[in-house]
């Protein structure tokens, strides 16, 4: 196989998906301002297509919420169609490799009376209905009663060549309809009409007349031969999803399956790349052409390309490593131009592999014909007459089977310093996945990177492969913003965030973590109120944010599953601390929550895994740079992790103060650092207009008590013991005390925080195997911070423990004495506690 050869192309054709008028666009009776894409948009202010975005849409044609990006894996470019006309056949037939020259006949005024008499004569009919350019649901309301009380079949035309047929399948007959087009296409044949379509339609009267799924077209003989006839040559096989078969005349297609509507074609497509392995896979999306271009429906169509977007991650996640994915449209229907017409425009051409090592925008083809003759290669190695190949026109990585790699020949080229390939690293997370990668491997893999590190494309590709490596939500909302903590010893922000900014109108969807290293997990500390799920099915978990704005799941088996196996992993082998392994972990769970933009509480000093300013500042522009590349806002605070967050640290300790905080009390630190993440997200959010604005804001939900109740609603919602919240002190908390006493009249000068985390987790709060149970009730409170003054036998800290712990809480307090703590008896200055404030917005 040569190094532009596969062994399967997807053709997904979106029909009436055009990018801009042509410039002969005047002699078709279109204006130059018609853009299919490019005016929905505009009308709607804004649509999300992150995932043709990332193919670089956005760069063939302005459209507004579309980024102009180049696709990282493969090109883009905008197609310029030469055949004379501007309707599905025409634009197939040149996809194919037709150059249509002539103009076929079209009948504005309605058919020649001589030839629908001709048309009654043959096919013994009492008449027909209509005879006039319509609205094929316009004419049902207005003419399917008639029709059905006399039998008289509904016969009507559009700005197309097209002959169209519309009768009733119960009252008329679905047989009797299909025969009646098989005589209609010879007689449209002399009269050189493209195609004939049984429109069957169902209902009772005009208030529910509905068109069904057995709509049939009937083509006229394509005028020569089709890249699907080439590649049946080649023994290549053509398999089709939709109309496709019936626009071609079933010309060169060996298989056919037909669909319902686009979700029903993209499952019937997803369903094909499971079985046939090998050939060209083709499918026509009608509905944005069928039922909002022609009905000039601006909402449905805006709807209908987000919700394709959503798909099309199922279809580039089921493609193999051999696979070409390329998406088109056959011409234009702009559903705010006049009449109901197509409309002549450009098309966009996209093309994706995971081989493809690089990406580039290509200046204008003229021509539909180069996705057939780039087919014709990509499956043949060689060119075709017709067209111009696209195919080199992007890097293609040499063919290599996926069989050949090993975990052996990637983790020793990572141990090596050598760069992994994006093809290498999807193949090892997608092996974890499913299970032919070990988790000593994986283990050993992660060391590597912790030791090596990987740069910035590396860490793409494995965010990508986390990311994809299951499913991924999309709240389409400017206001659904996430919060990531890096992580710290006594760090409860989350809880008290959360409920602030949803009681103020961000929709905060919460995929949290347990235990991780020397911090604390978000799972675990919830997990201690009685009764409360984190494990939530996904869709309760997507109803529960959009209805009451908050909700909070643990990771599941759906979300990002890779990470969740290598996420435990990291915790029991020292390999937290990497810029990339935290980049790809936090990333590939935050982009499949669907948020609009995250705000990241990014810790620094000695209780953080990043200990230095440089390594924060240079693992939050790892993480907004990833956020800004899939199309979300980012806000970072490089926060003080020199000392305990708060007093509490421990599972229940910390909900209860978290609880404190939301009543307006709580220590400061932790009170000002969570009002100010939450005025982050409410100001991301665009409920405010500035970002003090948002602080105000956060203020005010604390204040007025609706944060609080906002919690309460969480917690109920998820089975929460709503009176452990009324009365925290209910929570399971460990029955023994023992304070730690300053040993002399002094200052505290320093915390040494990441080992009071461990020290935590000696005492059964934190995990130190995967498998450790945690107990709640144990823990730490803190009494001085940096910069207070203690007296001799002053208590700096209780112990939580339980009443068989002992000797553990004795040799707990020689080392805080010892190691964790240091004192001086000067005066120490009390640290600052946002120590950096960093914002990316991803159109910058």
């Amino acid at each position: 196989m040569n190094n532009y050869q596969f062994k399967r192309a997807i053709l997904v054709i979106m029909d009436s998906v055009g990018i801009g008028a042509m410039k002969d666009a005047a002699k078709f009776g279109d204006k130059l301002s018609y853009n299919t894409l490019g005016n929905i948009a505009k009308k709607k202010k804004g649509i999300q297509l992150p995932n043709l975005e990332s193919l670089g849409l956005g760069s063939l044609t302005r459209v507004q919420g579309v980024k102009a990006q180049v696709p990282q894996n493969g090109f883009a470019v905008k197609l310029l169609e030469k055949s004379n006309g501007k309707d599905t056949s025409t634009g197939h037939w040149e996809i194919a490799g037709i150059h249509v020259k002539e103009k076929f006949s079209y009948f504005p005024e309605g058919f020649p009376q001589e030839m629908i008499d001709r048309f009654i004569k043959e096919n013994n009919l009492p008449g027909i209905l209509c005879n006039q350019p319509a609205s094929g649901t316009e004419v049902l309301k207005k003419l399917g009663e008639e029709s059905i009380k006399t039998g008289k079949p509904i016969v009507y035309t559009s700005a197309d060549s097209v002959f169209q047929i519309a009768a009733h399948e119960d009252h008329f007959g679905l047989e009797k309809l299909y025969a009646l087009c098989e005589s209609a296409r010879k007689l449209c044949d002399e009269y050189g009409i493209i195609r004939v379509i049984a429109r069957p339609f169902s209902g009772k009267s005009k208030k529910d007349f509905a068109r069904t799924a057995n709509r049939k077209d009937y083509s006229i003989a394509v005028p020569g031969k089709l890249v699907f006839d080439y590649l049946a040559e080649k023994n290549i096989l053509t398999h089709t999803v939709g109309k496709i078969s019936n626009i071609y005349n079933h010309q060169g297609i060996h298989s056919n399956v037909k669909s319902v509507d686009n979700n029903d074609g993209v499952n019937k497509l997803l369903e094909l790349m499971q079985k046939e392995k090998q050939g060209l896979l083709m499918i026509n999306l009608v509905d944005f052409d069928q039922n909002f271009g022609h009905r000039r429906d601006v909402n449905g169509y805006h709807k209908c390309l987000e919700d394709f977007d959503q798909r099309l991650v199922e279809i580039m996640q089921a493609l193999d490593e051999d696979d070409l994915l390329i998406l088109t449209a056959d011409h234009g229907n702009d559903p705010t131009a006049h009449g109901t017409d197509h409309t002549r425009e450009a098309v966009p051409m996209l093309c994706y592999s995971k081989r493809y090592q690089d990406g580039k925008i290509l200046k204008d083809v003229s021509g539909f014909m180069g996705i057939g003759a780039t087919i014709y290669e990509a499956l043949t190695g060689e060119t075709i007459a017709f067209g111009k190949s696209l195919l080199h026109k992007a890097k293609v990585s040499e063919y290599q089977d996926v069989n050949l790699f090993t975990p052996y020949t990637i983790i020793d080229k990572k141990k090596r310093k050598q760069k992994l390939s994006k093809k290498e690293i999807t193949w090892f997370i997608e092996g974890l996945a499913k299970g032919y990668v070990a988790d000593y491997q994986m283990t050993a893999l992660l060391m590597a990177i912790w030791i090596n590190g990987m740069d910035t494309e590396e860490t793409a590709y494995l965010t990508d492969a986390m990311l994809y490596s299951g499913k991924s939500l999309d709240f389409k909302a400017l206001n659904c913003i996430d919060k990531h903590s890096t992580g710290g010893v006594g760090d409860k922000t989350s809880f008290i965030l959360a409920p602030i900014a949803a009681a103020a109108g961000v929709m905060v969807p919460m995929i949290a973590g347990r235990g991780l290293g020397h911090t604390g997990g978000t799972v675990d500390k919830i997990e201690a109120i009685d009764g409360f799920k984190t494990d939530i099915s996904l869709k309760e978990f997507e109803t529960r944010v959009r209805e009451d704005n908050i909700a909070m799941i643990g990771q599941t088996g759906d979300i990002a599953p890779a990470d969740k196996k290598i996420y435990s992993l990291r915790d029991v082998t020292a390999t937290v601390d990497s810029i990339p392994l935290i980049t790809a972990s936090i990333m590939s769970k935050k982009l499949a929550e669907g948020t609009s933009g995250l705000v990241i509480d990014l810790k620094c000093g000695n209780g953080a895994f990043m200990k230095t300013l440089p390594d924060a500042e240079k693992l939050a522009h790892s993480l907004m740079n990833t956020a800004a590349r899939m199309g979300k806002n980012a806000v970072s605070l490089i926060t003080n992790m020199n000392q305990p967050l708060g007093n509490m640290i421990g599972n229940s300790l910390e909900i209860i103060e978290s609880i404190d905080v939301l009543r307006g009390k709580g220590p400061k630190d932790i009170a000002d650092l969570s009002i100010e993440l939450a005025g982050a997200m409410i100001y991301l959010g665009g409920v405010t207009k500035t970002y003090s604005a948002g602080v105000a804001k956060a203020k005010e939900m604390v204040k007025s008590g609706k944060a609080f109740a906002k919690f309460k609603e969480l917690i109920k919602n998820q089975g929460g013991n709503l009176a452990q919240v009324e009365n925290p002190w209910s929570l399971p908390v460990a029955t023994e005390r023992y304070d730690v006493v300053a040993p002399s009249n002094s200052y505290i000068k320093g915390y040494e925080t990441e080992l009071l985390g461990f020290l935590c987790g000696d005492l059964g709060g934190g995990r130190k195997v995967a498998t450790d149970k945690i107990n709640f009730g144990v823990g730490f409170e803190v009494f001085k911070k940096v910069g207070d003054k203690v007296k001799k036998g002053e208590t700096i800290l209780t112990i939580y423990h339980d009443a068989d712990q002992m000797e553990i809480v004795k040799n707990i307090e020689r080392r805080i004495l010892n190691e964790v703590l240091t004192f001086s008896t000067k005066p120490v200055k009390k640290p600052q506690l946002v120590i950096k404030r960093l914002t990316k917005w991803a159109n910058n």
